[in-house]
């Protein structure tokens, strides 16, 4: 039993390994990506460049919020599922 779990154990933090490098590699990508598109929209002429940047700004703070907000929703219920279960136990 004690050997399933020691392996159980390194295939876990394994897996965490390679889903930690995915997700670097993708930030990195995508940051390449937004800095190559940033560069090729500040060499445009006029104000076209300037209010694709600030259309991208802005969906990035909307973006945000909504997250906050889904965070505070789901920290609530799971608040409230706490103490309906802890309320059971306890009686």
């Amino acid at each position: 039993m004690s050997l399933f779990l020691a392996v159980a154990a390194s295939g876990m933090w394994a897996f965490i390994a390679v889903v930690s490098w995915a997700d670097i590699r993708r930030k990195e990508r995508e940051a390449y990506y937004r800095h190559e598109t940033m560069k090729k929209i500040s060499e445009m002429p006029g104000e076209s460049g300037l209010a694709l940047l600030r259309e991208d700004d802005r969906n990035t703070a909307r973006r945000r919020r909504e997250n906050i907000k889904l965070g505070g929703l789901i920290t609530s219920a799971v608040g409230v599922g706490l103490m309906i279960f802890l309320r059971a136990v306890h009686t």
